[in-house]
This record gives structure tokens, C-alpha cells and sequence, in this order.
């Protein structure tokens, strides 16, 4: 259920040890340790729910769903990848909602309007570049994960 939510919004893959951790949290009464949680773990790839892989460079064993793996281990886009346009889009977006706007929200109008647009991974490089140039931040909490206008760099430009 962690790993279907998480696709929806571009989090494709997981670290085994964290993933474990999140769902003692999430199931406190059921899965009252780490070690439960991996056990948990364990058997949703025992059972092909899930997938157990390792990235290059990665020490840790990272989980995702068995339809998310062709996602999970693509290639990185190039960090100098250019995403100005689509940040702008994103911006623009988030403007015209007043307030803030879903990922999921974000992601459905990036790939129907940008035809690079289509993978986690490409869509995953532009918020990273929009954060990064603060254009915008993503604020993940229990009732999703929005993206939201970074104020101190429009207040910026509108002086």
C-alpha cells in the first residue's frame, strides 16, 4: 500500500531499511519493530509484490513494486539536464492555484503537456532543478505530498 502510494507521486523506489522503519510507524500495532518491518518487507518480494535491487553507487538495497522496476532502475537524467521551461510551467501552475498544488497534480500536467515528460526519472530532474533554483519546494506530510510557491525568490523578482 507505502510503495503504490509513493509511485503515484514519482517515488518509484525505496532503501529497504527505511521503507521498514516508515511502516512501523505507519502500522504501529502490527509491525512494532524494525525488525517486523523487515519481515514485512521480505515477504512482499518473497511473494512478487514487490522487488528487491541495488542501484551503481548505492550501498543499500532499495524496494519498489514489480510494474515500477523498468523506472526504478533507469538511468539518472544528467544533473545539467535543462529544465527552465518546465520549472516556469510548474511556477505558473502553482500561481494560478492561489495556494498550493498537488504532486500528483504536477505530475499529470507535466506529462500531458511536455513530451519529455513522461518517466519519474525526467520529471524528478525538473523538481529538483525548480527546488534547487527556488522556483518552488515540496513539502511531503501525512496528507500528501504539494508543491508551493517559494516567496522569497517571486518577492524577489517582482522588486
Amino acid at each position: 500500500k507505502m510503495l503504490e502510494m509513493m509511485a503515484e507521486n514519482d517515488d518509484v523506489y525505496i532503501a529497504e531499511n527505511v521503507l521498514s522503519k516508515q511502516l512501523g510507524l505507519l502500522y504501529p500495532s502490527e509491525c512494532n519493530s524494525k525488525k517486523m518491518g523487515s519481515l514485512w518487507v521480505q515477504e512482499a518480494v518473497l511473494t512478487g509484490k514487490a522487488v528487491s535491487f541495488k542501484r551503481p553507487k548505492m550501498k543499500a538495497k532499495l524496494i519498489c513494486l514489480q510494474g515500477q522496476l523498468d523506472n526504478a532502475t533507469s538511468p539518472f537524467s544528467p544533473d545539467d539536464m535543462a529544465t527552465v521551461e518546465e520549472e516556469e510551467f510548474i511556477e505558473k501552475l502553482l500561481w494560478e492555484a492561489g495556494d498550493h498544488v498537488s504532486r500528483k497534480q504536477v505530475i499529470e500536467a507535466l506529462e500531458s503537456t511536455f513530451e519529455g515528460m513522461k518517466t519519474p526519472v525526467a520529471r524528478t530532474r525538473v523538481f529538483l532543478n525548480g527546488q534547487a533554483n527556488s522556483r518552488f519546494f515540496l513539502a511531503k506530510g501525512f496528507s500528501g505530498q504539494n508543491f508551493w510557491v517559494d516567496l522569497r525568490t517571486s518577492l524577489r523578482c517582482a522588486e
